[in-house]
């Protein structure tokens, strides 16, 4: 299965796996589902299956580790590229609706980020090439559905959205911010 989605269990504590039991996850992550990701906490016999999107699809994402000062394990963390500063970002402004077919910006070339307007859908932009980026609503508030196709990610928003649409081209990564640690338990 190709879903983009990233998955961690203990396989010493897990029941079985068949495909009813894949299945019912991946309804339930639809069900999980928000304009931006998806996530799942599931039972998995005497342990559980955590399932998220994992950040802008497919690649490969850096986990670490984290121990008490016992030795034991106590934290798992996942960098799924998506703590980006806005200045590390561009804006592409785009009129809304867009108008129909392949959208030309020097922003966008410079990133090797194509973007098009599919002919008979002025609600989609279609988001491929090298570079990456995502769209977005000038409100932040209005949800941006994405969906996974062969020639990139499909934006759509809702019909009666009549406000900015931005393309944030992603530049590199923004400082992560550092945070004390935390006492273990």
């Amino acid at each position: 299965m190709d879903s983009g989605t990233w998955g961690f269990f203990d396989a010493s504590l897990c029941a079985p796996i068949n495909e009813s039991t894949s299945e019912a996850w991946l309804a339930a992550l639809q069900e999980n589902s928000v304009s931006t990701w998806t996530f799942l906490d599931a039972a998995l016999g005497e342990a559980n299956v955590i399932m998220v999107s994992s950040g802008w699809g497919d690649g490969f994402y850096c986990s670490y580790l984290g121990f008490a000062e016992d030795g034991r394990l106590v934290e798992l963390v996942t960098d799924f590229d998506v703590l980006m500063g806005p200045a590390e970002s561009e804006r592409v402004v785009l009129e809304c609706p867009p108008r129909r077919g392949k959208l030309r910006d020097a922003v966008l070339a410079r990133y090797e980020v194509t973007a098009r307007i599919p002919l008979l859908g002025r609600r989609a932009v279609i988001l491929g090439g090298k570079g990456t980026a995502r769209l977005v609503a000038a409100d932040e508030a209005t949800p941006i559905g994405v969906t996974w196709r062969s020639g990139g990610r499909r934006y759509v928003w809702p019909k009666e959205y009549t406000g900015e649409l931005a393309i944030l081209v992603m530049k590199g990564h923004a400082p992560y911010r550092t945070v004390p640690p935390q006492a273990c338990p």
